[in-house]
């Protein structure tokens, strides 16, 4: 969204000595660009039925191993890798499997001597 439109400095705009003639225009042509680019996402974002999502994903691998060769693999793990941290569930970052350390009297020993 940067660079879209110049960036309209509030003291300048009152003084009128900006390079933006017509901030109102400015605005509805940067909100008519922001609109084109969501809905250019939410068309991306289409959801696709099972077998058709394996499809893809074996065509992308077919085209992936055409153009690196023997690299594909450690791309394709990087791809996956970059993939499960973006979209993933974020089990693997959960705490709650480690097991809580034993006090000392929990292990059997002799107490301690301060």
């Amino acid at each position: 969204m940067q660079n879209r439109v110049e960036r309209v400095n509030v003291g300048v705009m009152m003084s009128g000595q900006g390079l933006v003639a017509d901030v109102f225009s400015a605005t509805a042509s940067f909100m008519k660009e922001r609109r084109r680019k969501e809905e250019a996402q939410l068309r991306a974002k289409r959801a696709y039925s099972p077998a058709q999502e394996d499809a893809r994903r074996k065509a992308t691998s077919e085209l992936m191993q055409q153009h690196m060769g023997f690299f594909a693999q450690f791309f394709q793990q990087a791809v996956n890798t970059v993939s499960n941290a973006v979209d993933g569930d974020g089990s693997d970052l959960k705490v709650g499997n480690r097991k809580r350390a034993q006090k000392w009297f929990e292990r059997g020993e002799p107490a301690p001597v301060a």
